[in-house]
C-alpha cells in the first residue's frame, strides 16, 4: 500500500484530496501546513507527498526544499489554484526544486489518479 502525505491549508480541499486517494487504495495522512507535512516525511513512512504551493506555516516551496534535503528521491506533486493555469513563477520554482508534477485546482479525480500513478511509476527503481 502506498503511503501519501497530503498538505493543504484548506481543510475541505485537504479532505477531498485525501478521500480521492484513499478510494484509489492508498493510505493517506493529512497535514495543514508544511511543518506538519515535514513531520510526516521525517517519520520515514511516506512514499509520496501531495502539497499545496501556497500555505501559511511553511509553503510548498520551503517544504519541497526541506524534503529534498532530507529525502532527495521522495516524489512530490504540487497543487494550487486561483492563478489561471500552470504558467506561474512558483510552478517553475517547484519544478526546478524537483516536483514531479503540478496540478491546477480544481482537478478531477481522474487527473489526480493519473498523475499519482505516473509519478509513482517514474519513482520506482
Amino acid at each position: 500500500m502506498i503511503r501519501i502525505a497530503v498538505a493543504d491549508d484548506d481543510s475541505l480541499h485537504r479532505e477531498v484530496v485525501a478521500t480521492m486517494l484513499e478510494r484509489q487504495g492508498h493510505w493517506v495522512e493529512v497535514a495543514a501546513n508544511g511543518r506538519e507535512c515535514l513531520d510526516l516525511v521525517d517519520s520515514g513512512t511516506i512514499d509520496l507527498v501531495v502539497t499545496d504551493v501556497f500555505m501559511p506555516g511553511g509553503d510548498g516551496l520551503s517544504l519541497l526544499a526541506a524534503i529534498r534535503d532530507r529525502q532527495p528521491r521522495l516524489p512530490v506533486i504540487a497543487m494550487t489554484g486561483g492563478l489561471g493555469g500552470l504558467s506561474h513563477p512558483r510552478f517553475d520554482a517547484m519544478r526546478a526544486l524537483g516536483a514531479q508534477a503540478v496540478l491546477a485546482k480544481p482537478f478531477t479525480r481522474q487527473e489526480l489518479a493519473e498523475t499519482t500513478a505516473q509519478v509513482l511509476a517514474e519513482a520506482r527503481p
